[in-house]
């Protein structure tokens, strides 16, 4: 089954099976996660122009991160055709693409069309934007892929949550 989606022989191949490289990206995974409740709770704005640097340069840096290990899992697998019937992969390259979209396209957008004004008026409208970023949790869901305990015990809250709504209904 390897050999089918694989270049075993390939030295991205390697990379991409050692505990070294899946032990940083669950690692980054589980920061990102971090990050973005500080982000939720502590930054204020909703683009480049009115955020502080430090958030700027942090979500940079996880921007390139898991674009790098995408592409580094990308190289291991032996063709785009078998890259795309990999599940994991394709969340990962959703997720990333719309990292990519919010992190650099979008910004540059917003101060192409507003420039460098940060009036409150031009900004505004752009607060809609922001909880999109919440969509970025789901990359947590790779832990269920490490960790298939955590699937069990998922599924083990949702059946309890379903037996108390349905105990509050009554």
């Amino acid at each position: 089954r390897l050999s089918q989606m694989f270049n075993i022989r390939s030295f991205w191949f390697w990379v991409v099976r050692t505990w070294t490289f899946n032990g940083i990206s669950m690692g980054a995974v589980i920061i990102n996660a971090l990050w973005l409740f500080i982000d939720a709770d502590y930054n204020a704005g909703n683009t480049f122009a009115d955020t502080e640097w430090v958030f700027i340069i942090v979500d940079n840096v996880f921007c390139l991160y898991f674009l790098l290990e995408l592409i580094i899992r990308f190289k291991a697998f032996k063709s785009v055709r078998v890259s795309l019937l990999d599940q994991w992969f394709v969340l990962d390259l959703v997720l990333v693409s719309l990292m990519i979209l919010e992190t650099w396209i979008l910004q540059l957008g917003i101060y192409i069309v507003i420039g460098s004004s940060r009036s409150a008026s031009s900004l505004e409208q752009f607060g809609v934007l922001r909880p999109l970023r919440l969509l970025r949790l789901t990359r947590i869901t790779r832990l269920f892929k490490v960790f298939p305990q955590l699937f069990v015990l998922l599924k083990g809250v949702t059946q309890a949550m379903r037996s108390l709504v349905y105990t509050l209904m009554m």
